[in-house]
């Protein structure tokens, strides 16, 4: 595995060993869990050692962790979070302008990616089931977060959907 050999390139002698290891159970664990299993380990995971584990699916899904990490390197007024949906009509003319300093217009966004164009062999889950209410806190608590993370750095928070983000949570 092609991931496995970057890993033993930047691991030194002795701990290279235990990564690989470490990275196969998690593939393994990956390979066998259900979504729901995978979803409670990875947030048990993260509450104990403060990262996930290798191949995270909720990585991605939570925002202020990596949030903390930009705020770390740079300046708030440096950092603009976006959501792709409010890029509209004004507001992407706005962004055009303030942001890309560019006089020109930019097209309208057509196509966004999106899960939906995934093919996954399991069956999507109910979000709004009573099994995935601790999911749903996580994802508010994260959320009530960023938002502080945002306030407290100065970020500016005017290109971001907040109605959008709470919106299934």
């Amino acid at each position: 595995m092609e991931e496995l050999q970057v890993q033993d390139r930047h691991n030194n002698c002795m701990s290279a060993q235990r990564a690989r290891e470490v990275f196969l159970i998690n593939t393994e664990l990956l390979r066998k869990q259900t979504f729901h299993e995978r979803l409670h380990y990875e947030i048990g995971f993260f509450l104990s050692w403060h990262h996930f584990p290798a191949r995270s699916l909720v990585y991605s899904s939570t925002y202020n962790f990596q949030m903390k990490n930009l705020v770390r390197h740079l300046d708030g007024k440096q950092i603009i979070p976006l959501s792709l949906s409010k890029l509209k009509g004004p507001t992407l003319t706005d962004f055009t302008k303030n942001v890309l300093f560019s006089k020109e217009d930019l097209p309208q966004i057509t196509k966004v990616f999106s899960h939906a164009d995934i093919s996954i062999d399991e069956a999507k889950p109910d979000f709004m089931a009573k099994k995935y209410q601790f999911l749903r806190q996580y994802f508010r608590f994260d959320l009530d977060q960023l938002c502080t993370t945002m306030r407290s750095k100065n970020i500016n928070e005017k290109y971001i959907d907040t109605t959008d983000l709470y919106k299934f949570i």
